[in-house]
């Protein structure tokens, strides 16, 4: 039914536009590069990214950029 097909959708990640989020985008990339730089895989997780970029953990899911 359409029901259960819209449902099944994957909600694919919004582009950053605005000059705000596309500077959260650059600050959370920043970070993730430096902390696998500086401790490698294991030390990457949503929590470091967050506070290394100065965000909150909800923006780094919200844009998508790392899965766990």
């Amino acid at each position: 039914s359409s029901t259960s097909a819209v449902r099944s959708r994957k909600k694919l990640p919004r582009r950053a536009v605005q000059a705000r989020s596309r500077n959260t985008v650059e600050a959370i990339i920043e970070a993730a590069t430096r902390i696998l730089a500086r401790d490698g895989w294991g030390a990457l997780n949503t929590n470091a990214i967050a506070r290394v970029a100065g965000v909150s953990v909800g923006s780094v899911y919200e844009l998508s950029l790392i899965h766990i």
